[in-house]
C-alpha cells in the first residue's frame, strides 16, 4: 500500500499510473473515504492516542538505547559537524527526505 502510494505521489494521479502500468483505467476500483470536518479532533481520536502511547514506550525502552547505541558503533568515526551541515542541507532542500539505517 506505501509502494502505491509513493507510486501515486510520483506519477501524479491513479490513472496515470494503470496507464504508465499498460492497465486500463477501468480495473481501478474507486473507494470513497470521509471527509474531516476542521471541527474533527484527530488528536482526541481514542486509536491514536493509543498509538502514540505505545510509540512513546517503545522509543524509552531499553530497545531503543540498545538500537542507538548500535547505531554509533555501525557509524564509526567521522567528522560529525560537516556530517551535521550535509543533513541539514538535504533537509533544507527537499520536500520530503527520509532517513534510515539497518541493525
Amino acid at each position: 500500500m506505501l509502494l502505491l502510494l509513493l507510486l501515486l505521489v510520483c506519477v501524479g494521479s491513479a490513472d496515470a499510473l494503470c496507464v504508465r502500468a499498460g492497465l486500463p483505467t477501468s480495473t481501478l476500483v474507486r473507494v470513497r473515504t470521509p471527509r474531516m470536518r476542521d471541527t474533527d479532533d484527530v488528536i482526541g481520536s481514542p486509536f491514536l492516542k493509543a498509538i502514540n502511547s505505545l510509540q512513546e514506550t517503545i522509543q524509552q525502552s531499553p530497545v531503543a538505547n540498545l538500537k542507538k547505541g548500535l547505531a554509533k558503533l555501525q557509524a564509526g568515526n567521522y567528522d560529525q559537524p560537516v556530517v551535521k551541515a550535509k543533513l541539514e542541507q538535504l533537509i533544507r532542500e527537499n520536500d520530503v527526505i527520509m532517513f534510515s539505517f539497518t541493525t
